[in-house]
């Protein structure tokens, strides 16, 4: 999450001088990975097979920015950020143990995820709470 906070914020600070920031969480067949996947997996986990990918992100027409991309083996894919939707404690003494332990399928549940793009999505549950 610290990777997404970076981008994301690199995104916004460069957006005045038109620089895009976004970020791959590449699979890769690399030394430390060699022997741990087949053979065939780590092949097709070769750099070669992500490069392309960092190439199009770096090119003049790729307009997003403060993305992050999961690249490997051919597979490419968007990554955003998913939340469970959570469950609201009294700020007057209702954050126990023994709430969050009665609640927590609730604080776990992600049957109604929300998707925070921002850092005001990301604090709009602790803002309604704070009054």
């Amino acid at each position: 999450m610290g990777l997404i906070g970076l981008i994301r914020t690199l995104a916004i600070e460069g957006m005045k001088y038109d620089i895009k920031s976004n970020a791959i969480l590449p699979y890769g067949g690399t030394r430390m990975t060699e022997g741990l996947v087949p053979e065939n997996v780590y092949k097709a986990t070769a750099p070669e097979n992500a490069a392309p990918m960092v190439a199009y992100l770096c090119h003049e027409s790729f307009k997003d920015s403060g993305q992050a991309y999961e690249v490997g083996g051919g597979f490419m894919s968007q990554i955003r950020w998913q939340r469970s939707k959570g469950h609201l404690f009294p700020l007057d003494g209702g954050i126990t143990i023994e709430n969050i332990a009665a609640n927590w399928d609730s604080v776990t549940d992600f049957s109604q995820p929300a998707y925070p793009t921002s850092a005001a999505d990301a604090y709009a549950e602790i803002i309604k709470n704070a009054g």
